[in-house]
């Protein structure tokens, strides 16, 4: 806001202060006029007998007692009660200084406490009230937030005519709304983020009102009329009116009738019920006879109280430490961006939103700042290869990069053109991240990547890959080690080879952090679905989840280590595939060990449905020894439709298999549920589905299998299995679908678990 704003605002405000005095010392003489009017209208009932004490301190006069005013408010579609405590601390015959206290309760979890201090005084021969008061207040809003301010008021009170007005100085300041969500647009360079924030507001009120003649002689009516003004600092000002009923049935009960109409609101009507309940005498130790006023004050009374009585009355003044009508917007840059539109004509290519790259490649050499850069979907498609830099995000129009108010507006397609280019390459470089871009067309790896850490590819469409890697192939490099590589929420299809590669294929090119989460992997008509390829180098924690993978002609979902001489195997460590859909596969999940150790695998909660094996953990080949699977737990899967559903096979010497089985769903498989080979007697097989050495409990729901439910006596090696706790169909079980004398199948369950 500029300078001149400002002084204009200020401006305002101290002229509507002014104005204010100027009404409030008009109707204060108002009052003392009409207090001193000879005129019958204005002629003063009889007062009764008072406390004639110069001085007292916790022992008001009787006509002062203490009051508790518990109330309820209602209007504009909310509802609030409050009590209200006002203690009259120290005073003579005409002067009162007490203490104020007061609670409100009001809708979703708000509240607000005031606590002030406040003096009145009889003057003119008790014609007059004049008084003054200092306030604390503090609100816990609606939208979860608590604000705090200072305000002071002035009053002046007469039998015929009340003026009164209050100033509010906020203490707190502009505090960002919880819970609402931050949106975002695009400007000529940045990502702009834009936060709604909430504040309370400096501001006053004011009114001024007089008693209704001949009505007031039966029940003593008010009639108040006024206004409100608050200061947002960055919006405009609100200015309302008000018009207040004050009615008084009895001495005891006060009802109020209010209109207000502000510039932000419509016209609202609320209505507000306090009854005050006198305490007789108070005392710094006691309280004495507390009730012994409650049947003046609740019985009828006919014409108006003396105004002696009315310096206990209750403060009026806003319920609420009022805040800014709307939510504050508060704008600040997100992101650094630089635009790539290939639509753009204008023959000026400077990146800024207006005047866009028309290269892809253009806008990563000359991204700044943040380094992001946009791709709108443009006039056709990209033929270009892009390399990226470290740092770099590439974020493509068609998605919205999980930034509330950004449109994902269509796919922008870099085409490689198949013998031409790779659409995008990520080579030695980090820190980086590709989203929201149609990718296609390659002989070997529509994106590629190698040597790099803390890459993202995500919400990206990967299709058009011939003859070699994958959609993304993802290339160890010796002596280095890739850590943190991230490929989601994407769709492959129409890929030969893979649709994801990772493999290593030199000695020493390890990946430590690989997450492969929620992705559609589809339509390939010979390649697999993702393959993890190990030789020479280490590969752990690595995590395949959430996947929906189906039409494809080759395995799902691969781990090998497929060293091929003995003094090069390494390690698969922590491999996690969970929760993964596979349908119309060839085969499912493979795990396969030729040299080397494959350590704590996880498969757990997918569902295969496949046309020849399910879940299938293989060490070695005819021939070739020293293969390790080991800390193997295959749990909560269902498998059906196959040849065989889950296989445990062990070729060659030393080639050994540690699995807990337990919670899955084995079913209508053509030929086996499960089967259980060992090929070599110096190898070690253990499959515990149920009760065994490994600590599996069991069950499983192995049943409507063709020839074998369990079956583990095919291979050189008849391998003893447990197999305790399981559903197989029926109870008993079939024993013509278990392996007779070496599965140990009894106790079984009587029901499916599962």
């Amino acid at each position: 806001m500029n300078i001149q704003a400002l002084r204009h605002r200020y401006r305002s405000f101290y002229i509507n202060v002014e104005k204010l005095i100027i009404a409030f010392i008009f109707l204060i003489s108002a009052g003392i006029l009409t207090a001193f009017s000879p005129h019958p209208l204005f002629a003063s009932e009889q007062a009764p007998p008072y406390d004639n004490r110069s001085f007292w301190l916790f022992n008001p006069p009787k006509e002062w007692p203490v009051q508790v005013m518990p109330g309820i408010r209602g209007g504009a579609g909310t509802t609030k009660i409050y009590i209200d405590n006002l203690i009259p601390v120290i005073g003579t015959k005409y002067i009162i200084a007490f203490a104020d206290m007061k609670a409100v309760i009001g809708p979703s979890g708000s509240n607000e406490q005031n606590a002030g201090i406040g003096a009145r005084s009889l003057l003119f021969g008790e014609k007059f009230i004049l008084g003054g008061n200092f306030f604390y207040d503090t609100r816990y809003t609606e939208t979860k937030l608590r604000h705090h301010q200072l305000a002071f008021g002035l009053e002046g009170l007469s039998k015929w005519a009340d003026v009164r007005t209050n100033f509010y100085f906020p203490v707190s300041g502009r505090q960002r709304i919880p819970n609402e969500e931050t949106t975002y647009k695009f400007s000529s360079r940045s990502l702009i983020a834009m936060d709604k924030y909430e504040e309370p507001l400096r501001g006053l009120d004011y009114e001024g009102g007089v008693l209704i003649p001949y009505l007031s002689e039966y029940c003593e009516t008010r009639f108040l009329m006024g206004g409100y003004h608050y200061f947002p600092k960055d919006d405009k000002a609100l200015n309302g009116i008000k018009g207040r009923a004050e009615i008084r049935p009895i001495k005891g009960v006060t009802l109020n009738l209010e209109l207000k109409h502000d510039n932000y609101k419509d016209t609202n009507f609320y209505v507000e019920g306090v009854i005050s309940i006198p305490l007789d005498e108070m005392n710094i130790f006691k309280i004495i006879n507390p009730f012994t006023e409650l049947g003046k004050y609740f019985s009828y009374k006919k014409g108006t109280r003396p105004l002696r009585e009315r310096m206990v009355d209750r403060i009026v003044r806003d319920i609420d430490v009022t805040t800014s009508p709307n939510p504050i917007i508060e704008e600040s840059k997100a992101r650094d961006m630089t635009y790539v539109d290939n639509s753009n004509t204008t023959g000026i290519e400077d990146g800024s939103y207006e005047h866009p790259y028309t290269k892809v490649q253009d806008g990563v050499d000359n991204a700044t700042g943040d380094k992001w850069v946009y791709v709108r979907k443009g006039s056709g498609n990209y033929n270009e290869g892009v390399n990226l830099k470290s740092g770099i995000t590439l974020w493509g129009s068609g998605y919205d990069g999980g930034f509330k108010g950004v449109s994902a507006t269509g796919y922008p397609v870099i085409d490689g053109e198949e013998n031409v280019n790779r659409p995008i390459n990520i080579l030695n470089a980090n820190n980086v991240k590709v989203m929201g871009l149609d990718m296609r067309n390659c002989i070997a790896g529509v994106v590629y990547v190698e040597k790099t850490s803390d890459a993202t590819i995500q919400n990206c469409i990967i299709s058009g890959n011939r003859k070699m890697g994958g959609g993304i192939y993802i290339l160890g490099s010796p002596g280095y080690t890739a850590k943190n590589i991230n490929i989601m929420n994407n769709i492959f299809y129409d890929n030969d080879a893979a649709s994801i590669y990772v493999g290593s294929h030199v000695n020493n090119a390890d990946f430590d952090g690989v997450n492969v989460v929620g992705n559609t992997i589809r339509d390939n008509s010979g390649g697999a679905g993702m393959l993890f390829e190990n030789m020479t180098s280490t590969f752990k924690n690595i995590t395949v989840a959430n996947n929906n993978i189906f039409n494809i002609g080759n395995v799902g979902i691969r781990f090998a280590n497929e060293a091929v001489y003995a003094d090069e195997a390494k390690l698969l460590d922590n491999i996690k595939i969970l929760n993964n859909t596979l349908t119309s596969v060839y085969d499912g999940i493979t795990c396969a060990v030729l040299y080397g150790k494959l350590d704590n695998v996880t498969i757990s909660g997918n569902n295969i449905s496949v046309d020849r094996r399910g879940i299938e953990l293989v060490a070695g080949d005819p021939g070739m020894a020293g293969r390790i699977i080991d800390n193997a737990v295959v749990s909560n899967n269902t498998i059906r439709d196959g040849e065989d559903g889950l296989v445990f096979a062990s070729y060659g010497y030393g080639s050994n298999i540690q699995a807990e089985v337990s919670r899955n769903v084995v079913t209508n498989n053509s030929r086996f549920g499960v089967l259980v080979l060992n090929e070599d007697a110096g190898s070690d097989v253990t499959v515990d589905l149920g009760g065994g050495l490994k600590g599996s409990p069991g069950y499983n729901s192995i049943y409507n299998n063709t020839h074998y439910n369990v079956i583990s006596d095919l291979g050189i090696v008849s391998v003893p299995v447990t197999a305790k706790y399981n559903w197989w169909g029926q109870a008993p079980p079939d024993p013509n679908k278990i392996s007779e004398g070496v599965v140990l199948y009894a106790p079984w369950l009587t029901s499916d678990p599962n």
